[in-house]
């Protein structure tokens, strides 16, 4: 009785281990996303500060629009990413 629930309480021990892990590769992106849109944000208002005429704003929309676009598009390859990891991880959990 004793070592089943020895390894009981280490089996959960090590899936709160993963979990943590998970949660801080998780939050470590999150913060990353932030800061880029932070940066991006940033570049617009001095790009904004900076114009003179319509068509400087134009630009720097255009160019901000294009930074957001393709942080937008990063994040969905790496939703993507993970998503299929978790699918993998799934299935050889099944299997086993």
């Amino acid at each position: 009785m004793k070592f089943l629930t020895l390894i009981t309480l280490s089996m959960l021990s090590v899936s709160a281990f993963a979990e943590s892990e998970n949660f801080g590769k998780a939050k470590e992106m999150m913060l990353s996303n932030i800061d880029k849109r932070i940066d991006f944000i940033q570049a617009h208002k001095s790009c904004v500060s900076a114009a003179a005429d319509k068509a400087a704003l134009k630009a720097c929309h255009e160019k901000h629009n294009a930074n957001m676009q393709s942080l937008r598009s990063e994040r969905k390859t790496m939703k993507e990413q993970f998503k299929s990891e978790r699918k993998k991880r799934k299935a050889s959990k099944k299997s086993n």
